[in-house]
């Protein structure tokens, strides 16, 4: 399919016609960008506003069905021909969701919407439609969602997120011969950090015990604030003993290290309770045991390691 010539372009966008004026500025508010593919022609006609959704200029860009495929991310171009293909074979409308690739490197989102256009033949002789950019949109949503799925004070993913995570790595883990592991971590002695340096030491607390569970363990492994002070790590591909034990060893650790900005009488150890995902079992199952497992470490006095449901495993 050809692109329409320069001067095709230009006269679609005639500077002393008030009604493309209205349109083009309407388009402008409202960050909307239409085109027409004049199909028995083989022309495609951009407004000016599509032009700068797509990041591209009338000056250098010819505008076609390949080359609007090309301004897509490569992921999202079989949906794009896929939905064309579609209006023009079965003449169904689309909407969707694609990313455009600028080509300074910047990744933006589009709402893209088309339909055909019928002759009395009953054969198509245009497809037309519109982008919408809806990059401020996706970024407000991605922010949201990440909201919904992490604790507000340490940034770590929140009790929803660890549930989901464990239930993934227990799926994965079925088919080898290592284990998901989980680990329940609670802080003993924090309410006196509360009682005696106030809820803003006990949020920075929070904050410096989180980045430490998430410094001590693998890259791939999920560190969450379960609730409190309440935290859990996910390790999969973990085998038992040795490699469990070891990190374990290395999250007790982590969490019973003195605070630079807290006096003796404020530091605190961790009772960490450990699991191993056994075949049968729920994530809800595997995290019981768990904290069951941390108040036996507290019952020792805290500052420990115990484990449940985890001996048996090979």
């Amino acid at each position: 399919m050809s692109g329409g010539s320069a001067e095709r372009r230009r006269a679609g966008r005639r500077a002393d016609d008030p009604h493309a004026r209205r349109i083009a500025e309407l388009e402008e508010l409202a960050r909307i960008g239409s085109w027409v593919w004049d199909v028995v022609a083989d022309t495609v006609t951009w407004s000016d506003q599509l032009y700068a959704i797509f990041g591209r200029s009338p000056d250098t860009f010819t505008p076609s069905y390949e080359g609007y495929l090309q301004c897509l991310h490569e992921d999202d171009r079989p949906l794009a021909r896929h939905n064309v293909e579609r209006a023009l074979g079965h003449h169904e409308p689309y909407a969707a969701d694609y990313r455009v690739a600028w080509p300074d490197g910047e990744v933006r989102w589009v709402h893209c919407r088309g339909r055909a256009a019928i002759g009395d033949d009953g054969r198509v002789v245009q497809l037309l439609g519109t982008a919408q950019d809806i990059s401020d949109r996706k970024v407000l949503e991605a922010q949201l969602v990440h909201r919904a799925l992490h604790d507000d004070l340490t940034g770590l993913p929140n009790r929803s997120l660890v549930v989901d995570r464990l239930a993934h790595a227990m799926q994965r883990t079925e088919r080898t011969r290592r284990h998901t592991l989980a680990l329940f971590v609670d802080l003993d002695g924090f309410k006196a950090v509360n009682d005696r340096g106030g809820h803003e030491a006990g949020d920075e607390a929070l904050r410096v015990i989180g980045r430490r569970l998430r410094d001590c363990v693998r890259q791939h492994d999920t560190v969450g604030r379960y609730g409190g002070d309440e935290f859990v790590v996910v390790a999969e591909e973990v085998r038992w003993p040795g490699e469990a034990a070891r990190l374990a060893e290395r999250v007790l650790d982590a969490a019973s290290q003195p605070f630079e900005h807290l006096s003796a009488a404020h530091a605190v150890s961790a009772s960490v309770g450990g699991t191993i995902a056994t075949t049968g079992r729920t994530p809800d199952e595997v995290l019981r045991n768990a904290d069951a497992a941390m108040y036996e470490a507290k019952a020792r006095g805290g500052n420990a390691v115990a484990w449940v449901d985890a001996p048996g495993a090979v």
